[in-house]
């Protein structure tokens, strides 16, 4: 066992100190405690971003820890080997400084070089509280959005939950987390659009979902985006399909092409071309709180959790969070990070992981913020 122990590590080593590039050959070659085209799938994934010349690595004596370090973020790599000899885990710790406090977080996030902007929303304001020169991409952000309108037409008739939809081939999107060509010909019903997009992040779903709501959906969305911004603002008055958006950034569908999709989509810098979506954090915010104290949101999804939307893309972090208590109303809280170059992985998990620590210290909550960058 020993020596199947050793083989392994070397394998991981050599992908990860680029003695070897990953491919679904060389992941194959791995065994894995989850053996499944899932689990060989996300572990490419990783070790392909973890590949980035943007990454540092460097190994220690014994090949079961890796330092990481990208940009200014430093990191610990850690292999989990079982006995038998099969890969268990691979887990990415960035170092994340203490965060007691929303101006902690601000520099947290100042070492990225981006753009930042953070929006708080509680009973008494929705305000933008680090602001940004120039509006930014939000990523998966919009599903929070279409989510809300739909629930709101949900409450007016327009919709109901148990409404189905017949999947064709033309409501599957590119770098769908869910529903897939498989798909085609099954019915699926508006409760399952709303949890394959907001706790998958499927975009063939958000897709869907667009559809069903029609013209009403777009008006309504055109009234928010009216009611919160000036004269002087430029936005789409309307949501366009993922498939339009990451179409025209990464490439078209086809099942030949997406893996190649897939790897662009990790890699280049589209929202710089406007192909990404851009809408104001006070109107997510306002979103957000609205879907959470509605009773039919209420009645579908577990609210003894927080509820919490990431978003990503290459120059492009973006988060929600909207913590539960049942004692005491905690402020819904976004942020958005641009930048024209890529976050690593690395990068990205340190992100989130100063979101969590954020959230861990209820400080936050009686911490004042005044900084415009």
């Amino acid at each position: 066992m020993e020596s199947g122990c050793i083989r392994i590590q070397q394998q991981i080593s050599d992908l990860l100190l680029g003695r070897e590039v990953p491919s679904a050959e060389s992941i194959e070659r791995i065994p894995l405690v989850h053996n499944s085209p899932k689990h060989r799938e996300e572990l490419y994934r990783l070790l392909f971003e973890l590949h980035s010349d943007s990454i540092h690595i460097t190994a220690s004596n014994d090949n079961n820890i890796f330092r990481l370090r990208s940009n200014l973020i430093d990191a610990t790599l850690i292999t989990q080997i079982t006995d038998e000899g099969e890969l268990n885990r691979l887990q990415v710790k960035p170092e994340v400084p203490r965060i007691q406090s929303l101006s902690d977080f601000v520099s947290a996030l100042e070492k990225l070089h981006a753009s930042v902007e953070i929006a708080m929303m509680s009973e008494k304001s929705n305000k933008t509280i680090v602001h940004s020169d120039t509006p930014l991409a939000v990523a998966s952000l919009v599903k929070v959005v279409v989510a809300s309108i739909i629930i709101r037409q949900i409450e007016r008739g327009q919709l109901k939950l148990n409404q189905k939809h017949i999947i064709n081939a033309s409501d599957i999107s590119i770098l769908s987390a869910g529903l897939s060509m498989k798909n085609i010909g099954t019915a699926i019903t508006v409760k399952e659009l709303l949890l394959l997009m907001l706790f998958f992040s499927d975009n063939s779903a958000m897709d869907i979902l667009i559809k069903i709501g029609g013209e009403g959906f777009q008006e309504y969305f055109q009234t928010m985006m009216n009611a919160s911004l000036t004269k002087s603002t430029k936005v789409s008055p309307r949501i366009k399909p993922t498939k339009e958006i990451y179409g025209a950034a990464w490439g078209s569908l086809s099942v030949e092409q997406t893996k190649k999709i897939r790897e662009r989509s990790l890699t280049e810098i589209r929202w710089v071309d406007g192909l990404d979506y851009f809408i104001p954090l006070t109107i997510v915010n306002k979103a957000a709180y609205s879907l959470i104290h509605s009773n039919i949101y209420k009645n579908i999804f577990d609210l003894r959790r927080d509820f919490f939307k990431g978003g990503s893309a290459p120059g492009v972090i973006s988060a929600l969070v909207a913590p539960f208590n049942e004692e005491i109303e905690k402020p819904v809280i976004s942020f958005a990070l641009n930048r024209r170059s890529s976050f690593s992985l690395v990068e990205e998990i340190y992100v989130f992981d100063s979101v969590r620590k954020l959230f861990e210290n209820e400080e936050y909550l009686s911490s004042e913020v005044n900084i415009n960058n």
